[in-house]
């Protein structure tokens, strides 16, 4: 399984990309970077916010509303099981991806070693591997 999970807030932006990578990753989006990714991994948006406080953020149900799209597609992190969740990790059955982050959340600590950053950039995209995210050089982008 390979989540791709938007930051804590779950604000819209993060929300869309999360779905939008997500689908992409089954088309073979991040396949140079993690070889083999849309072969052998099922890809689903997460949001970091329990399922019942979906239904707070009004842009996101009313996008999906207008797309037809369900909220059944997404996955809600606080209901996943960790233990589950750690026998994927162990048997290398889970990756996690993170898109619109800054920085890794608490919940997430324990899936630092499967875990890859998804840098979107104007003019390229990039994945990184945690470790890699962390010793990058920090510098402010332009828009």
């Amino acid at each position: 399984m390979l989540l791709v999970v938007g930051n804590e807030a779950a604000d819209l932006d993060s929300i869309v990309s999360a779905m939008v990578l997500a689908l992409g990753c089954q088309y073979g989006a991040l396949d140079e970077a993690i070889p083999g990714l849309s072969r052998e991994f099922v890809s689903v948006p997460a949001l970091s916010i329990p399922a019942e406080d979906f239904a707070l953020r009004q842009d996101a149900v009313y996008l999906m509303e207008k797309l037809r799209l369900s909220s059944d597609t997404l996955v809600f992190l606080p209901a996943l099981d960790r233990e589950s969740l750690s026998a994927l990790t162990a048997t290398s059955r889970l990756k996690v991806v993170l898109t619109d982050h800054n920085k890794l959340a608490r919940d997430l600590a324990q899936f630092s070693t499967v875990l890859y950053v998804a840098a979107l950039y104007r003019k390229y995209t990039r994945t990184l591997t945690f470790s890699e995210w962390n010793e990058r050089p920090f510098s402010p982008l332009q828009s």
